[in-house]
């Protein structure tokens, strides 16, 4: 290390300017060979009678001499070196410097800033550190040694942390729910999408196959006329032949000049070129006409085409048809089982087990197990109304309140407002708004679903484990006497 300093030393001795003794700054060379800093050669020089070199005493007739970029760059990289040699040996000065201050600091928190006495004791009362001769100036107060004071700060500090461990796994636990909701709805989300482009792949299909045939039937048609327009083409151009045939036969005759050869045969020839129609070879010809059916590749196909797609859409709107044995006697159904309004008269009815006796409601014919479902109801400008499903075991008799517990997944409107399972949860106003409701009902998925008939908008959707019958519910309510009519498409 030492010999490695001294031939640093050497290299850089050899670097300095004999003037300032300092590593060269923009060195020069004299024609002598001598170096110098280019500021203390002229500085030299203009102080001087004779221009000399500094160094040897040579003297020169002019101020000459030539920049030396090797020991510009020599003289840098000298510079960089001494840089290097200062804060080798400056980092470890400050650091021990750093470290007896730091040494210092303990030392002087460790005694008492007024006595100057090592700190010795712990007061209970003001939580703090003192010296023995401190304590008359805590008259009352209760001290511990340091040791029982670390000890018992020990123990709170170990509640403490326990007690924020407990919340570090609290929330890592949610942390770890809510990731996995995150993944959930990724997931569900790309299922969603797969069942859209499935629904809708369907109906591209359908249309695709539709427009297929027709366009394959329109090109059959368009053959089979073709190809009788293209024979009545070739009797028309055959007959054209003979009929062209002909009067190339009568004009040779006229332009007969021989009066003699002109009359020989003219018997014959006036009666071939003036037979009746039906004694010739070919038909009589006549324009056929071979329209295309303009009514089948022109028409409402668009109409036609929705209509045929009943086959491929799932669900069809299901033809509901409400149950009069389980209808409250306060309820009138009309005569075809389609809609339903509340009177002031009770009807004498029996008084089965399916019947609701005491709430204003009516079920469904037909009940679902499986598949998918959805129905029309009218609700017109009702203000108040219930819409929904009821499972088979729901609860029918006295009074009860319709909710979840008791079987019952419903949409209700009651003074106009919209309510959603009896806690107005939702607040859209859609009275006046939607003239009709649809109810969809996926019995696999557990779903239950309200749209807007108007524009198909979504309002809610209900999520449960189905295992038993359910049945489309209706209450028309007192409050008016407007029935609720199930809608019936014929699709």
């Amino acid at each position: 290390m030492m010999a490695h300093c001294m031939q640093t030393g050497d290299f850089l001795q050899e670097l300095n300017c004999p003037v300032c003794l300092e590593l060269f700054k923009d060195p020069v060379i004299l024609e002598c060979g001598h170096s110098f800093c280019k500021t203390c050669i002229d500085k030299t020089w203009n102080s001087a009678k004779n221009i000399s070199c500094p160094e040897c005493r040579e003297e020169f007739s002019s101020r000459k001499y030539t920049v030396s970029i090797h020991l510009s760059n020599q003289s840098e990289r000298a510079r960089l070196i001494q840089q290097e040699q200062k804060e080798e040996i400056t980092e470890p000065e400050q650091r021990s410097k750093s470290q007896d201050s730091d040494l210092k600091k303990r030392r002087a928190n460790q005694h008492c800033v007024e006595h100057k006495k090592q700190l010795e004791l712990f007061c209970e009362e003001d939580q703090i550190v003192v010296c023995p001769l401190c304590v008359p100036n805590h008259y009352g107060h209760h001290f511990k040694s340091l040791e029982e004071a670390v000890n018992m700060y020990h123990a709170k500090l170990k509640v403490a942390s326990v007690s924020l461990e407990s919340s570090l796994k609290d929330l890592q636990e949610l942390q770890k729910e809510q990731e996995q909701k995150v993944s959930s709805i990724k997931e569900q989300a790309l299922s969603l999408e797969q069942h859209i482009r499935s629904e809708f792949n369907k109906l591209h299909m359908f249309l695709q196959d539709k427009e297929h045939q027709l366009i394959q039937q329109l090109k059959g048609e368009e053959a089979g006329i073709l190809t009788e327009l293209e024979i009545n083409v070739k009797k028309i151009e055959e007959k054209s032949a003979i009929v062209h045939q002909e009067i190339s036969d009568i004009q040779l005759k006229m332009q007969e000049k021989d009066l003699v050869l002109c009359l020989i045969g003219i018997k014959e020839e006036i009666k071939r070129f003036t037979k009746p129609q039906e004694e010739e070879i070919l038909p009589e010809v006549t324009v056929v006409a071979g329209d295309l059916s303009l009514g089948v590749y022109k028409g409402p196909l668009q109409y036609r085409v929705w209509k045929e797609m009943r086959s491929i859409i799932n669900p069809v709107p299901s033809l509901v048809l409400l149950d009069p044995n389980t209808a409250h006697p306060n309820l009138i159904l009309s005569e075809d089982h389609t809609s339903v309004r509340w009177d002031s008269t009770e009807q004498q009815l029996p008084k089965n087990a399916e019947r609701f006796d005491k709430v204003y409601l009516v079920l469904g014919s037909n009940g679902f197990t499986s598949g998918r479902h959805c129905w029309e109801v009218e609700v017109g400008n009702k203000s108040s109304w219930i819409v929904g499903v009821a499972k088979q075991s729901c609860t029918r008799k006295g009074n009860f309140k319709i909710n979840s517990e008791n079987g019952y997944l419903f949409l209700e409107q009651t003074n106009k407002l919209l309510t959603i399972q009896g806690k107005q949860v939702k607040q859209t106003n859609i009275y006046g708004k939607s003239k009709k409701i649809l109810v969809y009902l996926n019995y696999e998925a557990g779903q239950v679903s309200f749209y807007s008939c108007d524009d198909m908008s979504h309002i809610i959707t209900f999520s449960d484990t189905f295992s038993e019958k359910l049945y489309p519910v209706f209450n028309p309510y007192s409050k008016n006497t407007e029935p609720l009519t199930m809608v019936h498409h014929n699709l």
